[in-house]
């Protein structure tokens, strides 16, 4: 049976947060790949940005660090644009309309 790999953000290949190459490693791929998919998927309504900040904040690097972000940081990137989003598609649940 085969270990387990690790997933870890890159301190060596990085160009942001070492999301990208992170991931690349892991699945033994080149991070230009990974790199077009996030850019491809962060024209798409944004889901990539998003994932790679949630990413970012919950994968150790390879010295076993987590992010330096401010707790409060994170969930603003986070939620705010998930409770933006949330709005744009379901406007009569967030927006009330009186007659």
């Amino acid at each position: 049976m085969e270990a387990a790999r690790p997933l870890y953000r890159s301190t060596t290949d990085r160009r942001i947060a070492g999301v990208a190459a992170g991931v690349a490693t892991y699945l033994a791929i080149d991070p230009l790949w990974v790199r077009v998919a996030w850019v491809w998927l962060g024209l798409l309504g944004g889901v990539g940005l998003l994932l790679y900040l949630l990413a970012w904040v919950i994968m150790a690097d390879q010295d076993g660090r987590y992010s330096s972000l401010p707790l409060f940081l994170t969930i603003a990137l986070l939620i705010v644009p998930a409770l933006v989003t949330l709005a744009w598609l379901y406007p009569v649940m967030v927006v009330a309309t009186y007659d």
